[in-house]
């Protein structure tokens, strides 16, 4: 991981899946979560391969009981800046609220809006998607992510 500075200030223990492959995203999330239960982890974060933070002002902080956190929202992705409701990217979510929705759908193949039915699911059971203002320098390269 790029961001190894920001992990290590939490002094957290991290495991780390990466799998290339053409394929359901959802189902390798799936594959890592059960892969991740010994040890076992409070929380996850879902990444898209090509949203990997470099800047140390991305935190990944434990969720709150109210639900996951968009570490990349709407107003930071380089491709989705007016989509408001845009839930996908990279998203901190507990192991225990990833269970209780029952993880992310199989349905969704390649790009298809599986993060969009994940939220609508959160949203159903009464988790909010926690969206948290931080200011960092953008460029027109959006040199704060890799890929």
């Amino acid at each position: 991981m790029l961001n190894v500075g920001a992990l290590e200030s939490l002094e957290a223990e991290v495991n780390g899946i990466i799998v290339e492959s053409v394929t359901q995203k959802n189902s390798l999330y799936q594959l890592s979560s059960q892969c991740l239960k010994l040890p076992f982890t409070k929380y996850l974060a879902l990444h898209d391969v090509d949203l990997l933070p470099e800047d140390p002002a991305l935190k990944y902080n434990m969720p709150s009981e109210l639900g996951p956190i968009h570490l990349i929202p709407f107003y930071l992705h380089p491709r989705y800046y007016y989509f408001k409701e845009y839930a996908g990217g990279v998203l901190i979510i507990k192991r225990t609220q990833y269970s209780l929705v029952g993880g992310m759908s199989n349905s969704f193949w390649g790009w298809g809006r599986e993060d969009d039915e994940f939220q609508i699911r959160l949203k159903s059971k009464g988790f909010k998607v926690i969206i948290i203002r931080i200011h960092i320098d953008i460029n027109s390269h959006m040199n704060f992510f890799a890929g």
